[in-house]
């Protein structure tokens, strides 16, 4: 029924989940909830109907509109669940929301897809509201249906960027040619010729409608011209150019320029081409030789005749490696004898075909079903999912997210490493990531002992080591695991990187990421913590922020951190491409920030602005879906020092409390008294958070378990499950906390399979397995996109 369908359908988003009274507009059908009198429970939205418009490859987010809906009546103590079901294209995922948790309102900022060629299209939001998480429950006005349309107009284009010509002094090279795509209610454009400082009047362009000819003129002397054609549609619209490169020679007769572009639907012939090399009248017959500077040009005939074209390919293995929505030059040069001068070529490949780039690689474990997100460039919601390549099982189901983010449905699958790639047309690779599908391992109680004050503690399960930053010594330690849970093993080593300011690991656990002090990015081979990578970013760092938590990395290779303890703005960093990157358009305050924590898939990261000044700033959240930075304008909590969610994200312990994605509280964790709470971990479902406490007057820890699976209400303490006790302290008992003992200076990490924590301090690295009865749940198979918000049923 509309469950079963509600938790399955691909493409849904939150728009909000509220409870309260109030005003409000809309309609729908659907069922009651709660109360079934005149004070029943019921959605309201503002609209029934968006209209949106778009400029075709504009910047997402322009054109965007708004959607409110609205909670009316009940007690104000109903636990609600609202979703969106998008149907058609048109529209950008994911979906933002303001939520106002004192006026119970949501507010969905729904964008135009300007990703999509140039048309109208049209579908429905189903806006729905329940008493439960399938919707097996809807409340009166569920579902109710908003009707929009997205229509996207042409941008002003040329069919190519350039045109080449070749001739010799005597002759004139064949006419070329390009159309304009032109902005709607427009039949033409005007056009003006700006010549290069060789020579003016060179060029002939002739006009008709939107398709243009172009020929250079005959009888030129020998060298290199240059013209601009820049065209004008009358419109708001930037003007377009089209350059034009005329080489006239009296020796070798070779175009200055090859210009090739490869989509995702391109044909196999824009991967290969040919190149005349021919000779002005009374040169002597010889042969010509070329070689290219680049490996993702491949030269198919390098060699031959004057008069024999020159043959080239894109080879396969270097067009992987490039990244995609990007231009690469390779320059070939042409020679011959007889004292002929060479001729250089520059040949430019743009990429635009969709890519994956990274994966959420150990998303799911041995025998377990469930969702891996995949992240990259360039996805359409149409042509991607046909075009997902799985080596070694099939796809359940592909959902499209967003342009940069995929969701996969894997079925249960055997412990192995699985391959993952997406095709294109013209049969040229795109890059390959890779699933770890991993058995869960069962640990005895372990110590390993440990010396110097630790900062982040990172866990690789597909290495079976755990990372740490070792403040005090300016290393980054290894320490592997292994034996068995009777004779259990460990083997450490280390490596010292000067000026280490923090860590975190690769979203493919290749590497241990590191940035030092001076504005370096060191990434450490998580085999034997050989460097394998050193990159300058150009920035120095004069004191990064909370430095006991990782580096905040997201699952789409992108690093944020502070750049300094006081207004000294934020390093944010494309991994992937080693670029610094201008930080999502904002108005945010930065003093002594910003530091936060991503969820173990990597879609989620939850930014603190700073907690040094006042008024303090919002928390910001970011969603690799887009890559934004929101700010919780309306919400309990403004910063954090420790925090950890559950793998989606969807649920985190911050400090001492426990919030929904939307940062709605929902419980408080409470340790005994005398025991001060330090790190917390939460288990991947969120039904268990382990918090790691110290009690200064018996000078002991111990790792406290809360039931998490369900709201309790903010202000309400979570149940105490149990309690877990280290062999030995992973810190001294000094609370004095200088550099050489630390006792609230424990880093608290919980394993991939949910079977064992470990805890690091000045003292110790301890393993500490979980008993059955303490461990979370299997995490459902497909993440719910419907969302709990207002307070908890008690």
């Amino acid at each position: 029924m509309r469950g079963s369908r509600f938790l399955a359908a691909a493409g849904w988003v939150i728009l909000t989940a509220l409870s309260g009274c109030g005003g409000g507009g809309g309609g729908g059908g659907g069922g009651g909830g709660g109360d079934n009198g005149a004070n029943a429970l019921r959605l309201s939205v503002a609209a029934s109907r968006i209209d949106m418009t778009v400029l075709e490859g504009s910047t997402p987010g322009q054109g965007a509109v708004t959607l409110a809906a609205r909670l009316n009546g009940g007690t104000g103590n109903e636990s609600v669940f609202v979703g969106v079901e998008p149907t058609g294209q048109g529209v950008l995922l994911p979906i933002p929301v303001v939520i106002d948790t004192v006026a119970r309102t949501g507010t969905a900022t729904v964008s135009p897809n300007p990703g999509l060629p140039a048309g109208s299209y049209s579908g429905t939001l189903r806006v729905l509201a329940c008493l439960d998480a399938q919707c097996a429950s809807p409340i009166a006005g569920s579902p109710t249906t908003v009707n929009f349309t997205t229509v996207v107009q042409p941008r002003f284009r040329a069919s190519t960027p350039s045109l080449a010509f070749a001739a010799a002094e005597s002759a004139q090279p064949p006419a070329q040619g390009f159309t304009l795509t032109l902005p709607a209610g427009t039949v033409a454009a005007t056009h003006v010729v700006r010549y290069g400082a060789s020579a003016n009047g060179w060029l002939q362009v002739q006009a008709n409608g939107p398709n243009y000819i172009v020929r250079p003129n005959a009888g030129l002397a020998a060298g290199a011209y240059t013209a601009d054609i820049e065209l004008d549609s009358g419109t708001p619209q930037p003007r377009v150019t089209v350059a034009v490169r005329l080489n006239v020679s009296a020796g070798l007769v070779v175009a200055p320029s090859v210009e090739a572009r490869v989509l995702s639907t391109s044909p196999s012939t824009v991967a290969a081409g040919s190149l005349p090399i021919e000779s002005a009248a009374g040169v002597a017959a010889t042969q010509w030789t070329a070689e290219t500077s680049s490996p993702w040009l491949r030269l198919v005939a390098a060699s031959g005749a004057l008069g024999t074209p020159l043959q080239w390919s894109v080879d396969p293995e270097g067009f992987a490696r490039l990244p995609t929505g990007t231009t690469s030059e390779a320059e070939v040069t042409v020679s011959a004898g007889s004292g002929l001068t060479p001729q250089r070529v520059q040949f430019r490949l743009t990429k635009e075909v969709a890519e994956i780039e990274t994966a959420d690689s150990l998303a799911v474990g041995a025998g377990e079903a469930g969702e891996v997100l995949l992240y990259g460039r360039l996805f359409d919601p149409v042509d991607t999912a046909q075009r997902l390549q799985a080596r070694g099982f099939a796809p359940a189901a592909v959902t499209v997210r967003s342009p940069t983010m995929l969701s996969l449905q894997v079925p249960a699958l055997p412990a192995g490493t699985y391959e993952l790639s997406l095709s294109t047309a013209s049969g040229l690779p795109t890059r390959t990531v890779q699933l770890r599908v991993l058995a869960p391992v069962d640990r005895g109680m372990q110590v390993v002992s440990t010396t110097g004050l630790k900062g982040a503690l990172l866990w690789d399960a597909a290495s079976q080591s755990a990372f740490v930053h070792n403040a005090s010594q300016s290393s980054v330690m290894r320490v592997q695991l292994g034996g068995t849970p009777a004779a259990p093993t460990a083997t450490t080593i280390s490596r010292v990187v000067p000026g280490i300011v923090g860590i975190a690991l690769s979203p493919d656990r290749s590497s241990v990421v590191v940035v030092t002090s001076a504005g370096r990015i060191v990434d450490l081979s998580t085999q034997d913590l050989s460097v394998m990578a050193t990159r300058e970013t150009g920035r120095t760092i004069d004191n990064a922020a909370n430095p006991a938590m990782p580096l905040a990395v997201t699952g789409d290779n992108r690093l944020l951190m502070s750049l300094g303890s006081q207004w000294s703005g934020v390093l944010h960093y494309d991994l992937g491409r080693g670029q610094v990157l201008p930080l999502p358009s904002g108005d945010f305050t930065f003093y002594g920030g910003p530091w936060g924590r991503v969820s173990p898939n990597g879609q989620r990261l939850m930014l603190v602005q700073s907690a040094s000044i006042s008024p303090r700033p919002p928390l910001l959240l970011r969603d690799a879906g887009d890559g934004v930075l929101r700010p919780f304008t309306q919400n309990l909590t403004t910063f954090y020092y420790r925090g950890s969610s559950d793998r989606r994200g969807l649920r985190w312990a911050l400090d001492a409390n426990v919030y929904s994605h939307e940062l709605v509280g929902e419980g408080q964790l409470a340790p005994p008294d005398g025991w001060f709470g330090q790190e917390s971990a939460m288990s991947r479902d969120g039904s268990r958070t382990y918090l790691f406490t110290r009690n200064a007057t018996v000078s002991l820890s111990r790792i406290w378990v809360f039931d998490t699976s369900r709201p309790v209400g903010a202000g309400f303490n979570h149940p105490v499950l149990g309690s877990l006790e280290p062999l030995l302290q992973p810190s001294c008992a000094n609370e004095v906390q200088d550099d050489s003992c630390n006792g609230y200076a424990t880093r608290l990490v919980l394993t991939d399979d949910d079977r064992s924590l470990i805890a690091v301090g000045d003292r110790h690295l301890v393993v500490v397995p979980l008993p059955a009865d303490l461990r979370g749940g299997p995490l459902p198979a497909a993440a719910s996109l419907m969302r709990r918000m207002g307070p908890a049923t008690r």
